[in-house]
């Protein structure tokens, strides 16, 4: 209470007594003195006061409440302006962190790592669950990370990439520095319900599907293994030797250098078919990698063929390659080079292809 009473002087350091009353109701029997020394500007006031005089206190964030905004809702956004995530993420986290890592320095003579479930500034690693009424589609908008149709199957057609996009861009300007992010599907929610209702083969699909839409805008997408709820273990779902496959593809390091450190860009990648999700990155060492996942979808990928696929590239590549999971290895493919745009045709497109421009 009187952390927010500090905010809103240092806030609105030129009101006026009656200005206060005027734009947020505040009044003298509210004790909020703006005019006391720096240290206790703001201190004294009686917030809670405040939204009991008003009828508020039951429900401090209705919209009738005129500092409710100035209050403001835990978010992932410690820029926002709002005295809960100023103060949550920037003093009182903020805090916790530095005790805590001059702790171990002092102490130990070490360094410590501190992880976040969540997107939170100051951590090391950042790894916010997916559930149901979240903020983690652009713009803020709600995500349904295991879509359905009315029939209750995947609904492959539906991309995640942008959500995955915003959570990346997200991390980034919370974290102020590249940290490693890593999502999960969350438990007990929606999500998770949606993906337990699914035949084995679809739960594999999503895998095969959202696994390479995050990793393609550099978010780690971690498979579900088991819960501690008592669900099923993907051991007795029968999806542990699709996960070991998928890991090893992941894991060498031909294949891990496509995704360490690629930078996002803001080239449009084009397909000669409809319904495939795209993004293109650029690597450390200057090749272009664009990534295709098909959303050709119905209760299974409906395979495509001849995909006449364009990307800008800044000069003309010397190799053009193909890597898929769906493929058993990588392959160097014919291209062509024009107005600084690379041509190339993948003779079939299952779930997931990259084109490597180098």
């Amino acid at each position: 209470m009187a952390d927010f009473g500090g905010f809103l002087c240092a806030k609105y350091p030129s009101l006026t007594a009656a200005q206060w009353q005027s734009q947020f109701g505040v009044t003298a029997a509210d004790n909020l003195n703006c005019s006391a020394a720096a240290a206790i500007s703001g201190r004294t006031f009686n917030y809670r006061g405040y939204l009991a005089r008003n009828g508020w206190d039951t429900n401090p964030l209705t919209s009738s409440n005129p500092l409710a905004a100035e209050w403001g809702v835990m978010g992932v956004d410690p820029k926002n302006g709002t005295f809960t995530n100023t103060y949550l993420y920037l003093v009182y986290w903020q805090d916790i962190v530095l005790t805590l890592r001059n702790y171990a320095r002092q102490k130990y003579g070490r360094e410590i790592y501190i992880t976040a479930n969540g997107i939170y500034p100051f951590v090391d690693f950042q790894a916010p669950g997916l559930f149901d009424y979240n903020s983690n589609g652009p713009g803020g908008s709600d995500q349904d990370f295991c879509p359905l149709t009315t029939s209750g199957d995947l609904d492959g057609t539906q991309s995640l990439m942008p959500s995955f996009l915003y959570m990346e861009q997200q991390s980034a300007s919370v974290a102020g520095r590249n940290v490693l992010f890593s999502v999960f599907i969350d438990w007990p929610s929606g999500p998770m319900t949606h993906y337990l209702s699914l035949p084995a083969s679809e739960q594999q699909d999503y895998w095969r599907m959202y696994v390479p839409e995050a990793y393609a805008v550099g978010v780690h997408f971690a498979m579900h293994l088991l819960d501690t709820v008592g669900d099923p273990t993907a051991t007795q779902l029968g999806l542990m030797p699709y996960f070991e496959q998928t890991s090893a593809f992941y894991k060498l390091p031909a294949h891990a250098a496509l995704y360490e450190n690629a930078q996002n860009l803001t080239g449009t990648v084009t397909a000669s078919v409809p319904n495939i999700a795209t993004n293109l990155t650029q690597l450390s060492d200057g090749r272009t990698v664009a990534h295709l996942i098909n959303h050709n979808y119905s209760k299974g990928f409906q395979t495509q063929t001849g995909v006449v696929v364009g990307f800008p590239v800044a000069t003309a590549p010397t190799t053009v390659t193909l890597v898929s999971p769906d493929s058993s290895g990588d392959a160097t493919i014919p291209f062509t080079y024009r107005n600084g745009q690379v041509q190339v045709t993948i003779p079939q497109l299952i779930a997931y292809a990259a084109l490597v421009a180098q």
